[in-house]
């Protein structure tokens, strides 16, 4: 079966509404392979609410539901173990409450390569009461731009938080702009925490 892959989009729908993917099951096992119908998917006809074909399964209409981490948390966690590289969480200082932990992680992971120990390279702006109300774009450029003169890194990932989905900051042109000044890849993550309960948006 051939996909169509539109490589234009800024981001993509999520695994709820593509693909009908769901957390949380209240049934028989065999009634939850009949539902998916994940041999008989198709690309028209697909994820959740969708009738007539594809999966028929749908996140909304569980009677319960499960949590697992945010979407930003797990970025954080993927982009901030890269090397030669800086996170930026564009977002307030609690959604870093986290990245101790993954620090923790990523010393081990290093010890136990025998490459010597060292933090991630995780920046926050830190956004405030007066960033929410007039936005934060500036706030990031300069983060941004700091953490390149620190670190001297091969990438930077821009992560959105719930906080600057809410607001709308528009950290792709944001993202463009910086990459077009400091000469390395900056990369927009979308992924906000309410965006989808599920690793992979």
């Amino acid at each position: 079966m051939v996909k169509d892959i539109n490589l234009n989009l800024e981001t993509v729908e999520n695994r709820e509404m593509r693909l009908g993917s769901i957390i949380s099951w209240d049934g028989k096992a065999s009634e939850l392979i009949e539902l998916s119908k994940y041999e008989e998917r198709s690309l028209k006809q697909r994820g959740c609410g969708k009738n007539g074909g594809g999966c028929r399964l749908c996140e909304l209409e569980m009677p319960f539901n499960q949590q697992s981490m945010c979407a930003n948390s797990i970025a954080s966690c993927q982009a901030g173990n890269l090397r030669d590289c800086v996170l930026i969480q564009h977002s307030p200082v609690g959604c870093t409450a986290r990245n101790p932990e993954f620090n923790l992680a990523f010393r081990n992971g290093l010890e136990r390569r025998d490459i010597k120990p060292r933090n991630i390279n995780i920046v926050t702006t830190n956004l405030l009461e007066n960033d929410m109300v007039f936005g934060a774009s500036a706030k990031l450029r300069k983060a941004a731009l700091e953490a390149y003169e620190r670190y001297n890194p091969k990438a930077i990932f821009l992560s959105m938080s719930c906080s600057t989905a809410i607001i709308g900051e528009d950290i792709v042109s944001v993202a463009s702009d910086l990459e077009d000044e400091i000469g390395i890849p900056v990369v927009p993550l979308q992924c906000e925490g309410f965006r989808s309960k599920h690793y992979r948006l």
